[in-house]
Parts: structure tokens; C-alpha cells; sequence
């Protein structure tokens, strides 16, 4: 697993995280960098609302594309982990469809390439 870098990753709080909240979304944050496109970055906003009420936005910003999730939470670590599970399945179903794209394009690509290559062997004979 690859380790969090500074320029991979922005927290942003409008209270004092503690320790162990922020252990605790480090390790989260980890597992999401490896998930997340190449060279993309991750912003994560979380605000204190009221006694009992915390809310958040996850972002990953990619070159090829941007996910982006809200939610809140009774405490941090709930809604750290609920930020987590959402833009986890967003990024599943972008990695399906790119999946898909992917075979396409190769199955179009070859299909394209054995064409060429047929069209230029009836020229040289």
C-alpha cells in the first residue's frame, strides 16, 4: 500500500481533530489513495455543526475524473468512514465502466489493426 504524501492528500477541519481521529482517518485515507486514479488528490473538508452533528465533503480530483461525496455523522470517525463507503462505490462503478471501455477500445483497436494488416497484404501481392 502506498503511503500518504502530503501533495495526495488535504484535510481540512474547522475543530481540533484528536489523535486518535486523526489515526484513524489517516488510515482510511491510505487505503483511498491506492483505490483513487494515478495522480490524483484528495481533499477532505469536515465541519463541527452542533453538539452530536459533524458533516463532510470527500473529493478526489483526477485528470480523467472528479468524485465528490457530502454526509454527515454523530461523531468523526462515523462519518469519515460514510464519506469513505460512498465515493468507494462511486470509484467501483467508474473502474467497471473504464474496465469496459478499456476491453472495447482494445477489442475496436485490434479488429482495426487485423483489417490493416489483411488490406496490406492483398497490396503487396
Amino acid at each position: 500500500m502506498k503511503d500518504i504524501k502530503k501533495e495526495d492528500f488535504a484535510l481540512k477541519s474547522n475543530f481540533i481533530l484528536s489523535a486518535k481521529q486523526k489515526t484513524t482517518i489517516h488510515h482510511i485515507m491510505n487505503i483511498l489513495v491506492a483505490q483513487a486514479p494515478v495522480y490524483s488528490q484528495i481533499e477532505l473538508n469536515l465541519y463541527y455543526e452542533k453538539e452530536g452533528l459533524f458533516s463532510g465533503k470527500l473529493h478526489i480530483f483526477s485528470g480523467k475524473k472528479s468524485f465528490y461525496v457530502t454526509g454527515e455523522g454523530e461523531t468523526v470517525n462515523f462519518l469519515v468512514r460514510n464519506l469513505y463507503k460512498k465515493i468507494q462505490r462511486q470509484l467501483m462503478r467508474w473502474k467497471k465502466s473504464r474496465s469496459r471501455d478499456e476491453i472495447t477500445g482494445v477489442f475496436q483497436l485490434t479488429t482495426l489493426s487485423a483489417f490493416d494488416a489483411s488490406e496490406a497484404m492483398k497490396k503487396a501481392s
